[in-house]
């Protein structure tokens, strides 16, 4: 019978985890409140006018936040809470115009922007 040890691959896990856990959408822990959880949203506004939206998580209270014209802004909790949905308006000077949102069946990805591109405004990931 084949027998093996689980400790060092939880140990391998844990490190490896630990590493990553800089990355986007890696788990961190908060010492704060002593917790793991996924990093805060940020949303920065990219567009030439004041922004406000709604962040929606999967089985979670939902964000809404306001970001002036070169700003950011950051959730201040999330948890494990996954990402689903990213809404946006935007109150041009000839009123407000609704952003593409962004959509997701649930990440845990937490940088987003709001541009303007190809005519239209948008919620879109940021990359590195």
């Amino acid at each position: 019978m084949f027998k093996f040890n689980i400790l060092p691959i939880m140990l391998i896990f844990i490190f490896s985890s630990s590493i990553s856990a800089a990355e986007e959408g890696a788990l961190v822990f908060n010492e704060r409140d002593s917790s793991w959880g996924y990093p805060f949203v940020s949303i920065s506004n990219s567009t030439q006018h004041n922004v406000s939206g709604r962040v929606e998580f999967a089985a979670c209270f939902q964000s809404t936040y306001v970001t002036h014209v070169g700003q950011t802004w950051t959730d201040d909790e999330r948890g494990i809470c996954l990402v689903t949905k990213i809404t946006a308006v935007v109150a041009t000077d000839d009123g407000n115009v609704e952003a593409r949102p962004y959509v997701s069946t649930g990440t845990s990805y937490s940088s987003y922007a709001v541009i303007y591109r190809n005519g239209n405004y948008e919620v879109t990931r940021v990359t590195n």
